[in-house]
């Protein structure tokens, strides 16, 4: 679902630009905020601790 950014900036939604190697959560953190991607493409993975990665996606 992709919320209107108007309303969003309505409720103090914040513009944050992300470098390429940047996280924007990790796992076993609190996800504390709503994110909602204005532009590019993020990727959803796990790594597990034999090192493997396991890619969900790379949603729109």
């Amino acid at each position: 679902m992709i919320i209107p950014e108007e309303m969003l900036f309505n409720y103090g939604a914040e513009l944050q630009k992300c470098t390429v190697d940047e996280f924007i959560f990790e796992e076993n953190n609190v996800c504390r905020n709503y994110y909602q991607i204005q532009e590019g493409i993020i990727k959803l993975n796990n790594i597990f601790e034999n090192g493997k990665e396991f890619v969900h996606g790379f949603p729109l």
